[in-house]
């Protein structure tokens, strides 16, 4: 049985998706990491790379931003269909 937020889930992106698979990571958490990230990485957070494939609704960007983190990837797209999935 379909959650009743998944049509309004569908409408907003250009891929097949499950409604279990959006949700956000809160800004804490990356608050949280950010230390251990700056301790692992021999650059400033501005030049450190970040990846995340889960786009949900784009509030990684956001989040990283905030703590300085302005090099950050994250794209509406399906990561399983992408090349960096199947080549990485």
């Amino acid at each position: 049985q379909k959650h009743a937020g998944a049509a309004s889930l569908a409408k907003r992106y250009p891929f097949a998706t499950d409604f279990c698979d959006h949700f956000e990571t809160p800004r804490q958490a990356y608050a949280d990491v950010a230390p251990a990230l700056d301790a692992l990485v021999a650059k400033s957070r501005a030049e450190t790379r970040i990846y995340d494939p889960y786009y949900c609704d784009g509030a990684v960007k956001r989040h990283l931003r905030e703590l300085g983190f302005t090099n950050a990837k994250n794209d509406n797209l399906d990561f399983y269909a992408s090349k960096a999935y199947r080549d990485p």
